[in-house]
């Protein structure tokens, strides 16, 4: 573990052992993680598992606001949605509630589907938005409110939480997250320690020349290395909502609440799907233009790469998909033609698509209007390229370097 670290979480843990001995009856959470995802090494803002706090016992009558905070031995990356200006978008969901017109019971009290609490006030929601702190590796949620469900349970999910992968070896390197409660409730946390995921690379690329053509090939190194942006109505590019606790949807979008939107930066709602940036340099003198097709299916034939039309501009976040069918030109300057492509889903567009098996695409790109690419390369790398390895406001969702 980095040193970083270290002291970090020894002071959490004196925090949380500070609140055991507080008072009486206590309230005993036991915390989970169900199936850590694998993580793209090459990524900077990484969606890991959800966590589960169940808890018990404790006096109903003796309702309190409790300080809850999680820390990864890695940087935490979720972005900043507002509209404070350390709220982000890792949230607690508070006795899973589902969306609206579902009426929940959270915390023991009513709510139709899921409503914005206001810390530390009870009753006002059910779910409650992290802060980020003066640590990189910390989100906070203060005044939590918890009523102690004395006989019976209360969950707690922490969701949206996005990090930076930590160096990988030979072995896939693991995502650990530490759970600490303070406050006015004594609350134990049993295992406090969870690992939420695992890293590894997640692109290969190669390319080669079939007669004047180029041919470029992404490839997963694991399942699910390829996302689409969001769930999918009836097309490619229709969003619908991912409110459903617990739900694992497969996109590169996390938990989109009842009073939120779907738009690219949204909380939960990531900026793009996977892109694919490829790089063809050494192309010959005299040779103005690259055609690419529009879009290209997948081996599986679960996913369409699904091309962005050029000018781009770093980090290659902008742009809408062209599902359309056919070609498109890229303008070659000085050699090199730069070719982007961004991950949606092929009919019937809803559900899990593509990521219970390896994926490919392999696309073909022509010089234009003549001439040959025998002589080229190219080298192919994930986007939106962004650096970015803390929360942040700006940076995109997901972001890569």
């Amino acid at each position: 573990m980095n040193k970083l670290y270290i002291p970090v979480l020894a002071g959490a843990l004196l925090i949380g052992q500070t609140s055991l001995s507080a008072q009486v009856p206590t309230v005993t959470c036991s915390v989970s993680a169900a199936a850590p995802p694998i993580v793209r090494a090459e990524g900077k803002a990484e969606l890991v598992s959800d966590i589960l706090l169940v808890c018990t016992g404790g006096n109903p009558a003796a309702a309190a606001p409790v300080n809850l905070s999680v820390f990864l031995n890695t940087n935490i990356t979720s972005n900043l949605t507002g509209p404070g200006a350390d709220e982000t978008e890792a949230l607690v969901l508070i006795d899973e509630p589902q969306p609206s017109p579902a009426l929940n019971i959270s915390n023991g009290i009513p709510f139709v589907g899921q409503v914005k609490g206001t810390p530390p006030i009870i009753p006002s929601g059910n779910v409650f938005t992290g802060l980020r702190t003066g640590f990189v590796n910390e989100v906070i949620f203060p005044g939590l409110p918890l009523v102690p469900p004395g006989a019976g349970t209360r969950t707690f999910r922490i969701t949206n939480l996005r990090a930076l992968p930590p160096p990988s070896a030979a072995a896939p390197s693991s995502i650990l997250a530490f759970i600490a409660v303070s406050g006015p409730v004594s609350v134990a946390i049993t295992s406090p320690v969870v690992t939420v995921g695992f890293v590894s690379q997640g692109l290969n690329f190669i390319f080669a020349t079939l007669g004047a053509n180029l041919n470029l090939k992404f490839g997963e190194r694991f399942a699910s290395a390829f996302k689409k942006r969001i769930e999918n109505g009836a097309g490619p590019l229709l969003p619908v909502k991912q409110n459903h606790p617990g739900v694992v949807s497969c996109t590169e979008s996390g938990f989109n609440p009842d009073f939120t939107s779907v738009t690219p930066g949204a909380t939960g709602s990531a900026d793009t799907g996977t892109r694919l940036l490829a790089k063809i340099t050494g192309i010959p003198f005299g040779i103005p233009f690259v055609l690419v097709p529009n879009d290209v299916t997948s081996s599986s034939g679960q996913l369409v790469a699904a091309r962005i039309a050029p000018p781009y501009a770093p980090p290659f976040a902008g742009g809408v998909p062209i599902v359309a069918g056919g070609f498109g030109l890229v303008p070659v300057a000085g050699g090199t033609a730069t070719v982007l492509y961004e991950v949606t889903a092929a009919a019937p567009h809803a559900g899990v698509n593509g990521c219970l098996v390896i994926e490919s695409f392999v696309i073909t790109a022509h010089p234009w209007p003549f001439g040959s690419l025998a002589g080229a390369s190219a080298s192919g790398a994930f986007a939106p390229i962004d650096p970015t390895p803390v929360i942040s406001g700006p940076a995109p969702e997901p972001r890569f370097e």
